[in-house]
């Protein structure tokens, strides 16, 4: 999982904040650890290139850890250098220049790394702005102008995107994120959302979901992540077959809800399913009591909760991050059990996404109302 450390991470603290237990952890750090994960724009020198350097920046003063206080007299915080069309943030430091705590070393002396496989990941990129966010972090440190622009290039000619640099899949689960990486620094620059909406409207098919290609079956999942994209640009009045994609999403609950027709119900459906109820302003359409027992019946012994119950044939019984977190969510829009309420949009609590900007007309209500 080393690469995608980052992503895991977020999976972890936004579970934490939805259980609002961010006081067991020290925020401070993960933000530098964080931050020692973002790859910015080259710089040039006297006329030289320099490709990949590791340079030092002063960071916040904080009193939270021992390690903190050593920051306040001793400036570390390490920051990739690269090209720009590979700005933004990595799953981990395993490709790179190790992370270095400020016990281990001399972090006055520059560091050259010349790995020219250590690259951002979008999907990284998104994870790591979106935990920085609900660490009450105000994304000041972040090189937007160059991730934007490393953004931009990441758009292929159909308006999919790919991961990054080296070249990957391009389906749904990247225009998720990069909407959501547009959103949270606000610059829609890097995106061509004509072209990327159009992209979209292709993987819309018969049953008014979305596919992972044109013409395939519907998918939860994939359909979650287009529809939150559509209403990330503000085009959700120009999407077609609404009332009859709400059917499907309604259609896709048996106790808990099932990502695909004829699939066995999965705990983390309850976010991608229940996700899109929310956005379209119908979490009442739920079964409440169905879902809530089908979630707890997943819950796992050692705490956390599994993709099936436990009860099931063949079922797991270890938890997992994933589905913990999404069933968290699913919880959470149901009102119940003291959590707090979560913005699906941004796949955080409402209270971390309430100063993004947004082209939403209206907040659609967050839970089920009693």
């Amino acid at each position: 999982m080393d690469s995608q450390r980052v992503t895991v991470i977020f999976f972890a603290i936004a579970g934490l904040d939805i259980l609002n237990a961010l006081d067991k952890i020290n925020k401070q750090e993960v933000i530098e650890w964080l931050y020692a994960q973002q790859l910015t724009h080259e710089i040039k020198e006297e006329g030289m290139k320099i490709s990949s350097l590791f340079f030092i920046l002063s960071p916040p003063n904080s009193n939270e850890s021992t390690n903190m206080k050593a920051l306040q007299n001793f400036p570390i915080l390490l920051l990739f250098v690269l090209g720009e069309d590979r700005a933004g943030f990595r799953g981990a430091s395993f490709f790179g220049f190790p992370y270095v705590s400020c016990d281990d070393g001399d972090y006055a002396e520059k560091i050259i790394s010349n790995n020219k496989y250590d690259h951002s990941h979008i999907a990284n990129t998104f994870t790591a702005l979106c935990t920085l966010k609900i660490l009450g972090d105000d994304l000041s440190r972040v090189d937007s102008d160059a991730l934007i622009r490393s953004l931009k290039s990441l758009q292929l000619e159909t308006g999919s995107f790919q991961a990054h640099q080296g070249g990957s899949e391009n389906d749904a689960r990247l225009l998720y994120c990069a909407c959501g990486i547009s959103a949270l620094l606000n610059d829609w620059s890097g995106v061509d959302t004509d072209k990327l909406f159009g992209f979209l409207q292709e993987l819309q098919n018969y049953e008014s979901g979305f596919s992972f290609n044109t013409g395939a079956e519907c998918h939860g999942g994939i359909t979650f992540c287009c529809l939150a994209s559509i209403y990330l640009m503000g085009k959700q009045d120009e999407m077609k077959f609404k009332d009859t994609l709400l059917h499907w999403c309604v259609m896709r609950q048996n106790n808990g809800f099932q990502g695909r027709l004829g699939k066995t119900p999965d705990s983390c459906y309850s976010f991608w399913i229940g996700g899109m109820l929310q956005l379209m302003g119908h979490l009442d359409f739920i079964n409440v009591e169905e879902l809530r027992d089908f979630l707890f019946s997943c819950q796992s012994p050692v705490g956390g909760f599994m993709k099936y119950p436990l009860f099931m044939m063949g079922s797991s019984p270890y938890p997992d991050l994933v589905h913990t977190f999404f069933s968290l969510c699913g919880l959470s829009f149901l009102g119940k059990d003291h959590l707090e309420p979560v913005d699906a949009l941004f796949s955080m609590t409402a209270r971390a996404s309430n100063d993004i900007v947004t082209n939403r007309t209206e907040l659609p209500s967050l839970v089920i109302k009693k």
